[in-house]
């Protein structure tokens, strides 16, 4: 027991990263919640087609953040190394890599965005209901496309700060934009001050906005300041990126830009799944993961934060170290989630009524899915603990079976069997599908305990040298 118990030091530290990481990844959550309750209060169509929408979002968002990933495991562990040239090698193949996921992106929504939205929409309730998602859906889709450049680059400045352990500005950077968020969601929304009520359109200038802002600061800022944040300094004064680097980030980083397309497009096919069962349960999930991404963010931070404090640990030299203090941070991040579970647990009852214009089907299911992602929140937060883990040290293929492997070989299947072979409710089909993380659970402790992870990636050319302790 003792192993999985730090000192007063180590969790101040712990906290120091996590803390502003939930902050920041907690208000924007809470933001977006409000959105929903106002989009949904405007129109239950709207909040459906929004929905839909930002699920598709959710993909690009991931596969973003994981095409980064592998380029800031180079940087933290350079950072720990006090590699500055390899600190801003990273940036800057972060950087050209970003441009080019926004590129295609534009590119893909611009041409088959509508077609996307459309693949959700297969039960609708009516016919008109369906049209009225679809228009919501394409307004709201023509807007939040501009936000797509925005998003990236702020992804590349905030992980970037925070893999050299500077978690407080990127917090900063996000308040402000969600202060800017809530201000025109509210404004644009519903009208006032001259300006017409927009709905779904004035919720994505909204989102627009904030984008724009958080971009703004984080870049000012961030140049500001380059003699702390050595990583930008020149970064951008050549296109330059050694061949070494690029090759490893290329070869380690392609399983873990694969696998988080694979993750969450799988996510997505799933909620597509549930979906043919009624655009009742699309609203419903609309509530539930609205909610529910409020709580997914406290293992996502203390994720982070394993991610950053064993990537820098191992990037020194520290093998025994990063092994040790990943142990705790694990036993540390099951704990504070199964406190959380319990709070989530207690308030989904109540969440469904603040959306005044739901039906009790609706708010019945919403509540059964929160309590189901409630039980399962000590088991999902040590999945995520276990491929943090992996990721900190650059074991990418691993990572890709793992996650992307498990959720197309057990998930969807089992899903797609579920609904449409049998006559089991929803409810139940959620349930038994979130509880096949169990698996997961006993791949990932093998995994981690086998410590296939530890690897000093800034020590070797190829970080291809398992180092053994």
């Amino acid at each position: 027991m003792k192993k999985l118990i730090g000192t007063k030091d180590f969790y101040k530290r712990v906290i120091a990263i996590a803390i502003p990481i939930m902050l920041h990844q907690g208000i924007s959550s809470f933001v977006n919640l409000l959105d929903n309750i106002m989009i949904g209060n405007y129109s239950n169509q709207a909040m459906a087609g929004v929905s839909v929408t930002n699920q598709i979002f959710f993909v690009i968002e991931i596969v973003t953040i994981g095409s980064l990933a592998m380029a800031g495991v180079y940087l933290s562990q350079y950072f720990g190394a006090k590699n500055q040239d390899g600190m801003r090698y990273s940036f800057r193949f972060k950087f050209w890599l970003g441009l080019g996921i926004s590129i295609i992106t534009l590119l893909v929504l611009g041409l088959f965005g509508n077609n996307l939205v459309n693949s959700f929409l297969t039960n609708p309730t009516t016919p008109e209901e369906k049209i009225a998602i679809e228009n919501y859906a394409s307004d709201y889709l023509k807007i939040i496309l501009l936000t797509i450049i925005p998003f990236v680059i702020v992804q590349i400045y905030s992980s970037s700060l925070r893999e050299v352990g500077e978690t407080i500005i990127p917090m900063i950077a996000g308040g402000i934009a969600v202060g800017v968020n809530a201000v025109f969601n509210l404004w644009f929304i519903f009208g006032g001050l001259g300006i017409p009520a927009l709905g779904v359109k004035g919720a994505a200038i909204a989102t627009l906005l904030a984008r724009i802002t958080e971009m703004t600061f984080l870049i000012i800022f961030t140049h500001k300041h380059k003699s702390k944040f050595t990583f930008v300094d020149d970064a951008f004064k050549s296109c330059y990126v050694p061949k070494y680097l690029v090759k490893n980030i290329l070869v380690k980083g392609a399983p873990l830009i694969l696998n988080e397309f694979l993750w969450s497009f799988g996510t997505t096919f799933l909620l597509n799944v549930y979906s043919r069962r009624g655009t009742e349960v699309l609203k419903a999930f609309s509530i539930s993961n609205t909610t529910t991404n409020l709580f997914y963010i406290v293992f996502g931070a203390l994720a982070t934060a394993i991610s950053i404090l064993v990537g820098q640990s191992l990037g020194a030299g520290k093998l025994e170290e990063a092994v040790d203090n990943d142990r705790k941070l694990i036993a540390f991040t099951v704990f504070v989630c199964l406190i959380f579970g319990i709070i989530l647990a207690i308030i989904a009852p109540f969440v469904p009524y603040i959306y005044h214009d739901s039906s009790e089907e609706v708010r019945h299911m919403a509540t059964c899915f929160m309590w189901v992602v409630a039980g399962g929140m000590t088991i999902f937060s040590f999945n995520s603990a276990c491929f943090y883990t992996l990721r900190a040290g650059g074991v990418t293929i691993v990572t890709f079976l793992f996650d992307c492997l498990f959720i197309w070989s057990i998930s969807i299947p089992t899903a797609v069997l579920l609904v449409k072979y049998t006559e089991l409710n929803i409810i139940n089909i959620y349930l038994i599908i979130q509880s096949t993380e169990i698996i997961k659970s006993v791949i990932g402790f093998f995994l981690i305990k086998s410590k296939v992870w530890v690897k000093n990636l800034a020590a070797t050319d190829d970080g291809s040298t398992k180092i053994k302790i």
